[in-house]
């Protein structure tokens, strides 16, 4: 308590008013009339009238959705552009639905900033850590990690990779596995190649980016009917089937099951299928799913929210102990 005056006071409220004093500047402040104002007090005085009557060029009409500099003063708006000043579109993340597997639990997001080495212990750290987490989710298709060459320390974006299974973290890119010079440090085992996937498009901009509302909503109907379609396959069981795509996603259900390569590999099939059926896992509710890997893909998610349920609760402990030493330590002095 810093003195006498303080005592009476509730001192949840003096901590907040010494944590929102530096920000005071940045509130609008607004003058409430208490409950025995006069009448007249609560009217606009007769000068303020006549002076906008006589001069109605002075009065600044409300525009809702403008944005204003430091001074407050209005700036012009042209609407988002990219560096070529071609417009962009501003998606709406409340009215579009949006689907990201790395934004799904906390673990998979954990998993993406230690994949990526994002950060938020310092405000620069934070921010990239933001813009990148919004570049995946309306970027999905686009690789969400990228590997650095061993030898060489530069990023492989294309081409292939050669991956060591035994040690951790070990890749190099073509050139430096084609390279016999290279220095490989001690590790001598048979390296995999693994095909990188590039980016569509140019500037870093996935094929996902840049669709107008049309195409976006065309593109959801499509992911719907392959969920409705890969549901009908699993339970089809005629080799005589109406349906003219019943067949071939039998085919790549079968593909999936046998492929050796997998999703790990780079496999575009197993990807585009495993996505299929975690989207249907997250919203089926039958007790016994003949969708395969459903019921795993299922078990899987639950076991990513008891391990969140279970942070969560180490996470409260340690503030709940933290907050027990520093009333102590404040009552002891």
């Amino acid at each position: 308590i810093k003195n006498f005056e303080e005592l009476d006071r509730d001192q949840v409220m003096v901590k907040l008013g010494e944590t929102i004093q530096p920000m005071k500047e940045s509130f609008i402040v607004a003058f409430l009339n208490w409950e025995n104002a006069r009448k007249e007090d609560m009217e606009v005085p007769d000068s303020v009238l006549k002076f906008r009557e006589d001069h109605p060029e002075a009065i600044i009409p409300l525009r809702s959705g403008t944005k204003r500099d430091a001074d407050g003063n209005l700036r012009d708006d042209p609407g988002m552009m990219d560096k070529n000043g071609r417009p962009m579109k501003v998606i709406d993340d409340d009215a579009e639905d949006l689907d990201c597997e790395f934004l799904n639990n906390r673990q998979a997001f954990l998993n993406l900033c230690r994949g990526n080495h994002y950060q938020f212990d310092e405000l620069r750290r934070a921010k990239h850590t933001s813009m990148m987490v919004l570049w995946h989710l309306h970027n999905r298709d686009a690789p969400k990690f990228v590997q650095q060459c061993f030898a060489c320390n530069r990023e492989i974006l294309s081409g292939k990779r050669y991956h060591c299974n035994t040690c951790p973290d070990y890749d190099l890119c073509e050139q430096c596995f084609k390279d016999p010079k290279t220095n490989r440090g001690t590790c001598n085992h048979t390296l995999q190649a693994i095909a990188v996937e590039s980016e569509n498009g140019q500037e870093g901009q996935s094929s996902s980016s840049g669709l107008t509302e049309a195409q976006r909503q065309q593109r959801q109907r499509n992911l719907m009917l392959h969920i409705q379609l890969i549901e009908h396959a699993s339970r089809c069981s005629s080799s005589s089937c109406v349906s003219s795509n019943c067949a071939k996603m039998k085919n790549y259900l079968q593909h999936a099951r046998t492929c050796k390569t997998k999703v790990q590999g780079g496999c575009r099939i197993c990807k585009r299928i495993w996505t299929l059926l975690r989207i249907h896992a997250q919203k089926c509710k039958d007790a016994v799913c003949p969708i395969p890997q459903c019921m795993v893909i299922r078990e899987k998610m639950r076991e990513l929210q008891k391990q969140q349920q279970a942070m969560d609760d180490r996470r409260r402990l340690e503030m709940n102990r933290h907050y027990r030493m520093g009333v102590t330590g404040s009552t002891a002095s």
